[in-house]
């Protein structure tokens, strides 16, 4: 029985691989959004969040007229399924308010300031302080960059069901909508489902060394035992090696979002390219950096579009 398993069981992986695999996504559609004129864009991180409060449809202008090609902004859903623009679980951090994002209303979500907490000394007065910015619906950012013909670079982080819906809705009323956007997200069956009901946008996998076990600096996360983080930095390892080895072609997708400081290290641009999948680096702020990655014609995410010294490296 045993020997019977053995030999039924890989069979079984293969088989069910190559029925669910997705078929490779063409890397032309992907270059037309991620290049003008041949040259790699530029993607204001949160709307370029430095510079104007994250993911606002000030921070799209700001970006715009400081710029920048495109913009990476976060898609969020109320209570009551609307898609908005908001990164973190919880409206603490950015707004005049607490509470999960999932809780709100949007008649009441709308009702949020979030330019509340933005810092508008560190522009030097390149931007307008606004009392009152709310966070926007997510089909109006996007109307706005393809009015400014801005590239989208949609982060989700949940909610498969609502982004697909979402997307196909867009497809009918937009229908030139997939020459501007582009879908990343860390989850892969996030990226599966979008890769397979809404082919016509671009998709790619979000990726990091050290993912599960470790924050961007390589410090453990706050609170987690030894035995945790070493937990953590076996799965970080094995999924590592999906990444490369299977995973990215079983997807279908046909670019790579990865942390600079992999690719830096490892310069395995190539490696991707080599295999019909662009690479996007984030999060550059580093001047020299970003200058690196653009002689390479590598995308860049960026929280300053107009490469301020006093932005700080992401934590």
């Amino acid at each position: 029985m045993f020997i019977l398993a053995v030999i039924l069981l890989p069979v079984i992986a293969i088989l069910s691989y190559n029925h669910f695999k997705l078929p490779k996504q063409s890397i032309e559609q992907t270059k037309k959004i991620l290049f003008r004129n041949n040259k790699a864009i530029i993607i204001g991180h949160r709307g370029g969040q430095f510079e104007a409060p994250e993911n606002t449809l000030i921070a799209i202008k700001t970006a715009y007229k400081n710029g920048g090609t495109a913009v990476e902004i976060d898609v969020d859903f109320t209570k009551d399924g609307v898609p908005i623009l908001h990164h973190d679980d919880e409206v603490d951090r950015v707004t005049n308010s607490t509470g999960l994002v999932k809780e709100f209303m949007w008649n009441d979500l709308k009702k949020l300031n979030a330019a509340s907490k933005f810092n508008y000394t560190i522009t030097k007065g390149l931007i307008e302080s606004v009392e009152f910015e709310g966070i926007p619906l997510l089909i109006d950012a996007i109307k706005l960059c393809m009015k400014y013909k801005l590239s989208i670079n949609l982060d989700i982080k949940s909610n498969a069901s609502g982004i697909t819906n979402f997307l196909k809705d867009l497809l009918l009323k937009e229908p030139q909508s997939p020459d501007f956007i582009f879908v990343t997200s860390f989850m892969p069956h996030i990226v599966y489902k979008v890769r397979k009901e809404c082919s016509q946008f671009g998709t790619g996998l979000i990726w990091r060394p050290h993912l599960l076990s470790r924050k961007m600096n390589g410090e453990p996360y706050d609170n987690q035992s030894i035995y945790l983080t070493l937990l953590y930095d076996i799965l970080d390892y094995l999924y590592m090696w999906s990444v490369h080895l299977w995973l990215v072609d079983f997807l279908g997708v046909s670019l790579m979002s990865i942390n600079k400081n992999y690719l830096i290290e490892n310069g395995n641009i190539e490696y991707w390219r080599n295999q019909g999948i662009e690479v996007i680096v984030w999060t550059v702020n580093n001047v020299e950096e970003k200058k690196i990655f653009l002689s390479k014609n590598v995308p860049v995410i960026t929280d300053s579009l107009l490469n301020s010294e006093y932005c700080p490296e992401p934590i």
